[in-house]
């Protein structure tokens, strides 16, 4: 029989392991039975004593799950191992002499001796995970809270320029969540009565109002509206309402002192503002520079929030889920309404994002997939998986500048081209304002602010050239008609600013005998066909028509002997 590997346990305790949770009650006396020459030491085994056992591997814990357990746990209390609270959070890994890697490769901190490994994990690993996981597991795992430990990369880090959007701190124990389980269906339940009741009012108050019409021989809506029910809700659109961004300063004020699980909730903070007598939180007595600045406030964190990452790539997934769901129900309503075709496909941009890739259409879009493409829309969704993950954001290997200004170039002249209409054009970037805009009366719009528009050769910074180049191909950057109002005021600013002292265009090069008096010729010799051929006078010279018509006949004509003999018969 085959000797069973043995584990050695390490001789100081490991530091920062959080070592709390609890564990199954059968590992107290399976360690003891393990190190027999330790078993009279009650519930503290010396750490200075280090005890050699061994334990089958794969062995049966009994527990009220039961199973294999993948991993032993223990707590450590000062320098001594504390047996009456065993956790799981230290995996006790199984590793024969030959090997080298870690359970369920979780970040672990490993004490080697002659005998044999012991790794403590800082996480708990899942039952399910081995050694030898394979390349077809999901590679990120719901209970790995650590995400220091993980050694794939998310959205987040990709991306270290842009906000993170930081997760909520807060985490509910059972008892609680128990309770808001329960509170939450008897809420349900009362909305629901209350929803029906409500309705019953309004069908009984549409009676009435419909009664009062006829008597009175108006109409419904003249009525609702001496009942002073609103006819019309207008919404204010999408602009930002400066009482928002008040309470929004005002909560983060009120809770910023106040440890998770405690801070106030939206009725309380309501009430606290609306008791409050500091002018700060009032909109009352607020210039309007102060008011448009609230605003600007609001729209700078709106925009900030509109480009935040997700801080993970279980959050990044969820999030992309929810806005597919999304754009899957206003197309199809689209198309329900206004008989459109759409085909949309959405994949993730790195192999270890965990965003599902999706294709959204209409039959006619995947029909277009089979009898034009020639494939199934599956089949393109694949290869677009393929291609974003292989050459997609991130992989700049097969590009150069050179490249990417090609690329910038060919969509601008493609854009120029089609919007006038005109093949022989070229772009003027020098005089851009006169030689494009006034005379063919189209504009570039949405140009990047903080980059120049100059010509691409002239662009050096390679992450200019990238978002240029990212912009011309989404779309965002484009060309377009102007009408000639629109021409007319934008030579009226170029002159504004021309005015102004600001350089604008490259000027024409002067002559160089600018502010000589130039000799003129005498009337005489106008005509003269001396200098330039273009200086020189023009001369009318008869056709060719008017000199025959012109030309000299002799007065006498002289007959020949056969016209005479002729005449004389």
């Amino acid at each position: 029989m085959a000797s069973l590997p043995k584990y050695e346990l390490p001789s100081t305790p490991f530091p920062d392991s959080g070592l709390n949770s609890s564990s199954l009650e059968s590992f107290t006396s399976l360690l003891l039975s393990a190190a027999p020459n330790n078993s009279n030491d009650g519930l503290f085994l010396n750490m200075d004593d280090p005890t050699l056992f061994q334990i089958p591997p794969g062995f049966n814990f009994a527990g009220s799950e039961g199973g294999t357990v993948d991993a032993l746990a223990f707590e450590f209390a000062e320098n001594a191992l504390n047996m009456s609270n065993p956790s799981l959070s230290a995996p006790l890994a199984e590793i024969d002499n030959a090997s080298t890697g870690n359970a369920s490769g979780v970040d672990a901190q490993s004490h080697s001796t002659t005998t044999g490994i012991v790794a403590v994990h800082k996480n708990p690993a899942p039952r399910n995970a081995l050694p030898d996981a394979s390349a077809s597991q999901p590679r990120e795992d719901p209970s790995f809270n650590n995400t220091d430990a993980d050694n794939f990369t998310t959205h987040a880090s990709r991306h270290p320029d842009k906000p993170v959007i930081e997760p909520a701190g807060r985490k509910l124990d059972a008892e609680t969540k128990a309770r808001y389980k329960s509170n939450g269906k008897a809420n349900k339940k009362q909305e629901a009565e209350l929803g029906k009741d409500i309705a019953e009012e309004a069908a009984n108050r549409a009676k009435r109002v419909k009664a009062l019409a006829d008597k009175h021989f108006k109409t419904v809506h003249y009525i609702n509206a001496l009942l002073n029910v609103p006819r019309v809700v207008k919404a204010k659109g999408n602009e930002v309402n400066v009482g928002n961004v008040l309470f929004k300063q005002f909560a983060q004020e009120a809770n910023a002192n106040l440890p998770p699980g405690s801070k106030k909730k939206l009725p309380e903070l309501k009430r606290m503002m609306a008791e409050s007598d500091d002018p700060r939180w009032k909109t009352v007595g607020k210039t309007e520079e102060e008011l448009a600045w609230l605003k600007q406030v609001g729209q700078e964190e709106r925009d900030s929030k509109s480009i935040s990452v997700r801080k993970n790539n279980r959050a990044a997934a969820k999030l992309a889920d929810n806005k597919i769901n999304l754009v899957d129900r206003e197309l199809k309503s689209m198309e329900a309404q206004a008989g459109t075709v759409h085909l949309a496909f959405i994949t993730r941009g790195h192999c270890d994002d965990s965003v599902k890739p999706m294709v959204i259409g209409s039959s006619v879009g995947f029909q277009f997939c089979n009898d034009i493409l020639g494939t199934d829309g599956w089949d393109v969704l694949r290869k677009l998986d393929v291609f974003a993950i292989a050459a997609g954001n991130g992989n700049f290997r097969n590009e150069t500048a050179a490249s990417i200004r090609k690329e910038i170039v060919s969509a601008i002249m493609t854009g120029l081209i089609g919007v006038t209409g005109s093949s022989n054009i070229s772009m003027n970037y020098l005089n851009y304002d006169k030689a494009i805009v006034e005379k063919w009366r189209v504009k570039i719009f949405n140009w990047p602010e903080d980059i120049p528009m100059v010509s691409p050769s002239e662009i050096m910074v390679i992450d200019d050239l990238r978002r240029l180049r990212e912009s011309w191909r989404v779309g965002t950057t484009c060309w377009n008609e102007i009408t000639r109002a629109e021409a007319e005021e934008h030579k009226r600013q170029v002159e504004e600013r021309r005015a102004n002292g600001e350089k604008i265009g490259k000027a024409r090069k002067e002559r160089a005998d600018k502010g000589v008096p130039r000799k003129r010729k005498t009337a005489s010799k106008e005509n003269d066909k001396e200098g330039p051929a273009h200086k020189k006078a023009k001369t009318t010279k008869p056709s060719t028509k008017a000199n025959r018509s012109k030309s000299q006949k002799s007065p006498e004509i002289v007959p020949t002997s056969d016209e005479s003999s002729s005449d004389e018969e």
